[in-house]
């Protein structure tokens, strides 16, 4: 296929600047979109796209970029948006739901235009070379069995509550970090039998929260019915689970309190549990890819001999 031309809305194009004019995402009409656009065609032109695809590459790497920072009301200035670090968290976060290859580029394009549009982001030369992230191992129950005790004994209100949602959140619903504190009281229903959690940002989903979590986070958010459960959280914070982590106390006999890690003891709790498959991806807010990393973690209970005849459907 020619990288010279495309078609886009029906006409072939042969020049990057028509990609850039003519190009809209799916979510082309919001109001957001409408006032950046010119920020963002200024972002793929600062890389001079020679052909109509680098063009495309362009504009959907920044458009979809900006989308994921107004979900996580982050600043769109781009002396704030186009930094290493915010460009490596939106790859952990929303590119690792891509194929390898899609999320490379996009990426690489990125890490291209962030020099061109900003002066005071220590952009290196010489970015490594991208590579899946792995999902970080699950806690031991003993390490999980510590947290909940540490919890009741932070020095002050404020980290028990902190610590208290983001095990809750995290280890009870599967949240990521960010998603987690910017849950607020509304976001949790109290059903007949289970409490589930709405999560919002770029994996819009319902989650229902383990048993053993779901009561005690009702009555955090009973008491704290206005704003973010964690508390006051800044609009455009960019790591905003990193400054959270700051004001708890973890002793130095427990590993270091990580989310991702949290979320995959959840994943690993939930799998052995025999959730259906679609019903997990969909509570997780992830793709089939990210299952071979769970493997390692999941119980053996059966010889896969013993299971042949379910995968055949009976025996004969």
């Amino acid at each position: 296929m020619s990288h010279n031309r495309l078609i886009l809305r029906g006409t072939w194009i042969y020049e990057p600047e028509q990609v850039i004019e003519l190009y809209r995402p799916v979510f082309n009409e919001a109001g957001w979109y409408h006032l950046h656009r010119p920020q963002i065609e200024r972002c793929a032109r600062a890389v001079d796209p020679q052909t109509p695809h680098a063009a495309m590459n362009a504009m959907l790497a920044v458009s979809y970029f900006f989308r994921w920072a107004v979900d996580n009301k982050l600043s769109l200035e781009l002396e704030d948006l186009f930094t290493p670090d915010v460009v490596e968290w939106y790859v952990s976060d929303h590119l690792a739901r891509l194929s390898d290859m899609r999320a490379a580029q996009h990426r690489s394009m990125l890490r291209r235009i962030g020099p061109q549009v900003t002066r005071h982001a220590l952009w290196t030369p010489r970015p490594e070379a991208f590579a899946r992230r792995a999902i970080k191992a699950p806690y031991r129950a003993t390490e999980v069995a510590g947290y909940l005790r540490i919890m009741e004994e932070q020095p002050t209100e404020r980290a028990k509550r902190v610590f208290a949602v983001i095990l809750y959140l995290s280890l009870g619903a599967g949240l990521r970090g960010p998603e987690a504190a910017r849950v607020h009281a509304h976001h949790l229903t109290a059903h007949r039998d289970y409490v589930t959690v709405m999560v919002e940002g770029t994996s819009p989903r319902i989650v229902a929260v383990r048993r053993e979590f779901a009561r005690p986070l009702m009555q955090i958010a009973r008491d704290n019915p206005e704003g973010p459960l964690v508390g006051k959280v800044r609009e455009n914070e960019k790591d905003v689970t990193s400054k959270l982590k700051k004001i708890l106390d973890v002793p130095v006999h427990l590993p270091r309190l990580h989310p991702s890690r949290l979320r995959t003891t959840w994943m690993a709790t939930v799998l052995n549990e025999d959730v259906r498959l679609g019903v997990f991806l969909e509570s997780a807010g992830i793709n089939v890819q990210s299952l071979r990393d769970l493997a390692p973690y999941l119980t053996a209970r059966e010889a896969p001999e013993q299971q042949y005849p379910r995968l055949a459907g009976g025996a004969l």
